[in-house]
């Protein structure tokens, strides 16, 4: 004969009745919040674009859909866990009333999608949120976040390493400033420029391994008739995805002038990916442009520092090549970058207690208070950039008659023969400027090691006079 249920069972089984009811209010209050955000951009874009017919609308859904929740229409942006790129199937959203369509995502934004059953687990519901960890897969996304970002946790943890393993980067941004305005809504006016993200997220992924590298490009394979090479297909790696958006994202600013500033940064990010990852040919540093004046202390030297960057690394670039320089040091006219510590805290230094890039002694002559391995790096790329234009201009200035560049008739003694490239006056200067410079190190700036981690501003600078 069966038992009756006993009271435990009884009290138990309503205990849960009880929590899956609650669970399923909250889950729909979460869905009804949903629907009124959704239906409150699609509101807003209806008033912008009024001439747009209700069928339009219901077809570019599909586009706002991605906005809000953060995948691609048309390529993967991540591996494994971090997988942003799959394309949800649309079709069987109605093309009818607005709600009708709301319900059809609201499917997504309440559960979690697969593609197919050989893709790895893709939860979107994962990316900044205020809501409580607790409410697994009940986060909602925030409406405004840029599309193709990884979500929240990720970019942060891209960043963190962009400032820890990139030379440059805590002085081309203000690290905390900046890592602070991530927690920002993404619709703020302080959030981090989408194209920066992007070209931080590509760089990050360099030294994690969270990310699958980006694999090396083939060698070129050519015809057997010996004809041009085959081109190989383009790889769909997280960074390179990442680069391509930070491209795009970088034109749009371009077009509308939102950021040129923020834009200017991307691009020299951009411009570093591609050197790391032997693209040559696809880095190429962009004429300036006219920005409003700089705020405060902290965004001038920001500035000042991001300019000094992107001329060290043209100059590098331009060590490896016959190609001139895009600006010529005879136009430049710019104040040397401010001590570290300084530039951390916001101080202000004046010109007049500051050394500028045409001063005659900038080279061998180093403040005290304005001496770190950074500006000992700026001040080594400033002796490269003088022998490149030595090397590039020698024949043209010697056959106009420059007299700088006139070789000593006397010729070296015990050295054979006569008109030596090293007797002329321009050369003996920068042989000059290189011991000077050599020599004039402070003691406590001459061992990149001296700490126990390699310095690389101070390790590049000397390893540069010896090319």
């Amino acid at each position: 004969m069966p038992k009756a249920p006993s009271t435990s069972s009884a009290s138990a089984t309503r205990s849960g009745a009880a929590f899956q009811n609650a669970h399923v209010l909250r889950r729909n209050q979460v869905r009804r919040l949903a629907f009124n955000e959704l239906e409150a951009l699609l509101q807003e874009k209806d008033l912008r674009d009024g001439s747009r017919s209700r069928s339009a609308s219901a077809n570019g859904f599909s586009k706002s859909a991605g906005l809000v929740m953060g995948y691609s229409d048309d390529v993967s942006l991540a591996h494994g866990p971090f997988d942003l790129g799959t394309t949800p199937d649309m079709s069987h959203f109605s093309s009818g009333p607005t709600l009708d369509d709301l319900a059809g995502v609201a499917t997504l934004v309440g559960g979690h999608y697969r593609n197919s059953d050989t893709t790895p687990f893709v939860d979107f519901t994962h990316t900044h949120s205020d809501s409580p960890q607790s409410d697994f897969g009940m986060e909602l996304l925030s409406p405004g976040w840029p599309r193709n970002l990884p979500p929240y946790p990720f970019l942060r943890h891209l960043a963190e390493a962009f400032f820890t393993f990139t030379p440059g980067a805590s002085r081309m941004f203000h690290a905390p400033t900046f890592m602070a305005s991530l927690a920002l809504h993404a619709t703020h006016p302080k959030f981090p420029l989408p194209a920066i993200l992007h070209a931080i997220c590509a760089m990050g992924s360099m030294y994690t391994a969270a990310v699958e590298p980006t694999p090396s490009p083939p060698l070129p394979s050519y015809c057997e008739n010996g004809g041009p090479a085959i081109k190989s297909p383009v790889s769909n790696s997280f960074a390179e995805l990442q680069i391509k958006a930070a491209v795009d994202a970088i034109e749009h600013a371009l077009r509308t002038t939102s950021d040129l500033f923020g834009s200017f940064q991307a691009q020299v990010i951009v411009s570093l990916w591609y050197w790391y990852n032997a693209s040559i040919s696809s880095s190429n540093m962009t004429s300036s442009s006219i920005i409003p004046a700089a705020p405060n202390v902290l965004e001038d030297e920001t500035r000042r520092n991001t300019f000094w960057i992107a001329y060290m690394m043209e100059r590098h670039f331009g060590a490896l090549n016959n190609f001139a320089m895009m600006l010529d040091d005879e136009d430049i006219s710019q104040m040397l970058p401010v001590h570290g510590d300084q530039f951390e805290q916001g101080i202000l230094v004046p010109p007049g207690r500051r050394q500028w890039s045409h001063d005659p002694g900038v080279i061998e002559t180093h403040l005290e208070s304005q001496t770190d391995s950074f500006i000992l790096h700026v001040k080594a790329t400033l002796l490269l950039s003088k022998v490149k234009i030595f090397n590039g201009r020698y024949k043209v200035r010697r056959h106009l008659g420059d007299p700088a560049m006139q070789p000593d008739p006397a010729g070296i003694p015990g050295m054979l023969g006569k008109d030596l490239i090293q007797t002329a006056p321009a050369f003996v200067e920068i042989d000059r400027l290189l011991v000077a410079f050599t020599q004039s190190l402070p003691m406590q700036l001459r061992d990149p090691l001296s700490s126990g981690v390699i310095d690389v501003n101070l390790f590049t600078a000397l390893s540069t006079i010896h090319l």
